[in-house]
């Protein structure tokens, strides 16, 4: 229904699946998602790594520790952890637009690129629209869910 409605009223496209773009975002928002819903799925792998000290060496310790866990998370199968997700864009004027949507977690992201901050206002004024349509449910509000939260920041922040 957002989709639709991205489509409809702002002229965006969607992306096809089997581009590089789309499955590399895919790849990266889904273990992303498998990190913070369902960690178990990553077994000792669930618990973030323990930083043992601030020296470059400690750091880049920890770095490869968060790789490795990205990178099995990036190995379970989609049968055991799927997301639904969908890149719309629109180019104008040699700027890029584009929204980000996950529909099993309510995921909406997205950015521009370019030149201009015309268009970045723009997005910003089409980003805040696309929330408002999305919407949150009286639950939402009244158990303050992430949906609500996030809702909020975006029309605070756009």
């Amino acid at each position: 229904m957002v989709i639709a409605y991205i489509k409809e009223k702002y002229g965006f496209e969607e992306i096809a699946k089997d581009t590089r773009e789309y499955m590399s975002q895919y790849e990266s928002l889904r273990a992303s998602f498998i990190m913070q819903y369902e960690p178990e799925l990553l077994g000792m792998y669930a618990t973030l790594p323990e930083l043992k000290g601030h020296d470059e060496e400690a750091l880049k310790e920890f770095m490869e520790q968060l790789a490795i866990r990205e990178q099995k998370a990036k190995e379970i199968a989609d049968d055991k952890f799927a997301i639904d997700f969908h890149i719309l864009e629109k180019n104008e004027n040699g700027n890029r637009m584009h929204f980000y949507l996950e529909s099993r977690f309510g995921y909406i992201g997205g950015g521009v690129s370019g030149s201009g901050r015309r268009m970045r206002q723009r997005y910003k004024k089409m980003h805040k629209d696309v929330y408002r349509y999305y919407g949150v449910s009286e639950e939402d509000i009244a158990n303050e869910t992430e949906r609500y939260r996030e809702l909020l920041t975006t029309l605070a922040i756009y």
